[in-house]
């Protein structure tokens, strides 16, 4: 059977000007997620990364740690959704509990049609699944492909995988961790998930949210 592996992006610059790059910490969970296959799993794997940098970026540093290249495609299929609008300034230097929420309300209503930035989530989930779609058919047996994405797309193929639909996309994606991996075998009965979310590569202070 074939193996696809969804790798959240290590942690980027939250709060910052730019939030498309990696943060120091980010940069060494990538890097430990590549030493970790380099020691313990060296099956010959295609790499593939969303087009945003901090995505890019992972992809490329856990590769250079695992093989020694940075060989990587790049496919826009795997790109987060925009950004969506920032919460009310009400939640500044609320806990961090307040801010999801807030979060999670305005998703839950773009889910529901409204619109925002230059897509839809109909247009969102449909990009994603193409691309899922695109590598499931790819995999064989002992196939190995690497996805350096975000947490929207990890947890909608999660979700769909899961549930038959995208009823615990928000509930998984509040759980990612930055650098995670999210397993997926593709046998005779389709992909299944093997397992979601692995982070005992990194260590108890490597380990964040966002």
């Amino acid at each position: 059977m074939g193996v696809i592996q969804l790798v959240r992006h290590g942690q980027a610059s939250f709060g910052a000007p730019d939030y498309d790059v990696l943060s120091e910490l980010g940069r060494q969970q990538a890097g430990t997620l590549g030493s970790t296959w380099c020691e313990r799993d060296r099956a010959a794997a295609a790499y593939v990364s969303g087009t945003l940098r901090r995505q890019r970026d992972t992809a490329t540093i856990a590769r250079s740690r695992a093989d020694g290249t940075d060989d990587i495609a790049v496919d826009a299929a795997w790109d987060e959704y925009a950004s969506l609008p920032a919460p009310s300034s009400e939640l500044v230097g609320a806990p961090d509990r307040d801010v999801q929420e807030a979060h999670n309300a305005t998703l839950g209503r773009w889910m529901q049609g409204d619109r925002h930035g230059p897509e839809t989530y109909l247009a969102f989930s449909n990009r994603v699944r193409r691309g899922f779609d695109s590598l499931v058919e790819a995999s064989g047996p002992g196939t190995v492909t690497r996805v350096f994405t975000s947490a929207g797309p990890i947890a909608l193929i999660a979700s769909n995988l899961l549930t038959g639909g995208d009823a615990k996309f928000r509930s998984l994606k509040d759980v990612l961790v930055n650098a995670g991996v999210t397993t997926v075998i593709v046998g005779r009965s389709g992909p299944r998930v093997l397992a979601f979310n692995e982070q005992a590569h990194l260590a108890p202070e490597q380990v964040t949210f966002r």
